[in-house]
Order: structure tokens, then C-alpha cells, then sequence
């Protein structure tokens, strides 16, 4: 059973919904789909970070810095809510402005299987300072390489990743990954960024997984961005049967 984390935010309900559907739609072993609601991490005493607003942007209490969305620091809880529930292994994290186009399977079968973390290592250095419906565009080290994320439970890095650490630490050492220096590669075309990546011309190179990280087509000024067809025809399945579609676990424990 392959378990996968995605990022929730209310704000984008309908991209995690696509990002669901598109990877279990095309995962060819069964999958657990969980989503990282913070609401549900609060309740359950697993998350207790601060923030506060100013207009759209969210600023982290613990290092004064902004950050996205609601899943910024929680998706870092993953090995611990894995091992809470008995899950030993490969775990995945990703954003929810992911959209899959082929088996995920298939990207977990060139992960080292000895390293803490695979993830796709962009050298992702945005021009714009805006993104989404009107958020900062922050600048940090090995930015984007969290969006995607084969985490190993069974490693001792992984381990570091306890409650206290993922609430108290500053995003830099979480997103920077100060906590582990065993960072094993992905291929790009998992984690292709429209506009950002390079455009491929080979059928054995072409993206397998689209992240919008700038904006996806939910946003109206995104709308017609590359590979938006193929996320407004996903979202077409969900509205047919995502209700009738029973794909996540509750891992709160």
C-alpha cells in the first residue's frame, strides 16, 4: 500500500481535489491518499505553530517570515503521523497544485531506497515577487525542493522530524534541509514547472507531473497557463465522481 500526503489549503479545495484524482487515476498499485488539513493537526495536538495575516499574506510567528499556504511547515509532520499509524517506508509529499499525468509508481521505482529523502533539485530562482491570488514570492535556499518529497520513515533523519522540532524550528531549517544531508534526486519531468522547467521534446522526457507553483488554472489569472486543458479536463472526472470516491484515511492519531 503506497501512502500519499497532499498539502490541504481551503483556499485551493479544488486543486487538491484534481491532484487527488490525478494520481490515484494513474497509480498502478493501491494508494492511500491523506490530506494535510491543519484544523484536523490542531485538534489532535500535532500542530501548534502561530501565524497572523496582513491582507492575503500569512507570516510565521516562530521566524518572522511569510509563507503560502496552510500546509508550509505541517507537511514536514509526515514521518511522524506515518510511524504514529504503523507505517514503515516510503511515504510521499506533495503540494496540492500538483497534477499527475503518469504512475507515480513508476517515480518511486529510481528512489534510492538507502537515503532519508528523494526530491526533485531545482535551481529555481523566481523572478516575479508575486504568485496565487496575491502572495509574496519568497527566496530561500533548495526553494521547491519540499513540493515533492519521497520521504523514508525508517530513516534516522527522518526521525529528527518530531513535533517539537517541525513546531519550534525555523523555516529555513525545514524547507532548507538542515535536518538531513542524506537528499537523494528525482527526475525533473516529476516535478515540471510551467514556464520554469525545460520544454522537452522526447516522449520519454515529457513531464510526468505538472506543479503550478506560480499559479494553477483555479486562479483566475492563470487560467491559460500550459497544461491547464489537461487539469480543467481532470477536474471534469472529479466533478463526475469524486464524491462517490472514497481515497483518504484520517492519520491524526
Amino acid at each position: 500500500m503506497l501512502h500519499i500526503f497532499i498539502g490541504y489549503d481551503s483556499r485551493e479545495d479544488i486543486a487538491y481535489k484534481v491532484a487527488a484524482h490525478s494520481v490515484k487515476r494513474h497509480c498502478s498499485v493501491p494508494c492511500v491518499v491523506t490530506p494535510l488539513k491543519l484544523d484536523g493537526l490542531k485538534a489532535a495536538g500535532k500542530y501548534w505553530r502561530t501565524s497572523y495575516r496582513e491582507g492575503n499574506q500569512m507570516i510565521d510567528m516562530g521566524d518572522g517570515r511569510p509563507f503560502s499556504t496552510d500546509f508550509a511547515f505541517s507537511r514536514f509532520l509526515v514521518p511522524h503521523l506515518a510511524l504514529r499509524n504503523g507505517i514503515e517506508g516510503h511515504v510521499v509529499f506533495m503540494d496540492c497544485d500538483f497534477l499527475f499525468l503518469d504512475d507515480i509508481q513508476k517515480m518511486l521505482q529510481f528512489c534510492d531506497p538507502e537515503v532519508a529523502v528523494s526530491v526533485v533539485k531545482h535551481k529555481f530562482v523566481p523572478k516575479e515577487t508575486i504568485k496565487m491570488d496575491g502572495i509574496a514570492q519568497s527566496q530561500y535556499q533548495r526553494k521547491l525542493w519540499s513540493s515533492l518529497m519521497v520521504l523514508n520513515t525508517r530513516h534516522s533523519h527522518c526521525r529528527k522530524l518530531d513535533l517539537e522540532t517541525v513546531n519550534t524550528q525555523k523555516g529555513s531549517y525545514l524547507h532548507g534541509f538542515e535536518w538531513t544531508d542524506s537528499i537523494g534526486e528525482i527526475d525533473e519531468t516529476w516535478n515540471w514547472l510551467p514556464y520554469h522547467s525545460p520544454t522537452t521534446r522526447y516522449s520519454y522526457d515529457s513531464p510526468k507531473a505538472i506543479h503550478f507553483t506560480d499559479g494553477g488554472p483555479w486562479f483566475p489569472n492563470y487560467k491559460d497557463i500550459p497544461y491547464s486543458a489537461a487539469w480543467y479536463a481532470e477536474k471534469a472526472l472529479v466533478e463526475n465522481d469524486f464524491a462517490n470516491w472514497k481515497h483518504t484515511v484520517d492519520l491524526f492519531r
